[in-house]
């Protein structure tokens, strides 16, 4: 890529992962509010048991007004979204769910500046405790 942006980092890293066995893999920063933040969780538990526990995820918010304006989001929510979506990554990892706890927990409704999303259940969960 001419600018350095490559927009699926954790199909690269699950490329990465499928073909390696001892070095680490790492997204380095992926743009969390252009992301569906479930889908981030769920992807990125997905690399890091292909990859035996050799995955690390990064995060960062973006700066770059044209990102934000071609998915239709006003960069001035870039904080919040950043904050929300890592909560949702963190809770879905600790909890193995979106919005519950284990499989005997009632369904909560998810709700987000991106979507609303009811009773979601994350079957994923990173091989390692989240830092």
């Amino acid at each position: 890529m001419d600018d350095g942006y490559l927009p699926s980092p954790l199909v690269v890293a699950a490329a990465i992962a499928a073909r390696t066995t001892s070095m680490g893999i790492g997204t380095n920063v992926l743009l969390l509010p252009m992301h569906h933040p479930l889908r981030v969780a769920e992807d990125a538990a997905v690399v890091d048991l292909v990859s035996g526990g050799r995955f690390t995820l990064g995060v960062g918010q973006g700066y770059v007004q044209h990102e934000f304006e071609a998915l239709g989001f006003n960069r001035k929510n870039r904080p919040s979204l950043f904050e929300e979506g890592v909560e949702v990554v963190r809770r879905a990892w600790e909890r193995g769910a979106s919005g519950t706890r284990g499989s005997g927990g009632g369904s909560r409704t998810f709700r987000s500046r991106r979507a609303r999303r009811g009773s979601s259940r994350s079957s994923s969960a990173p091989s390692r405790s989240p830092r």
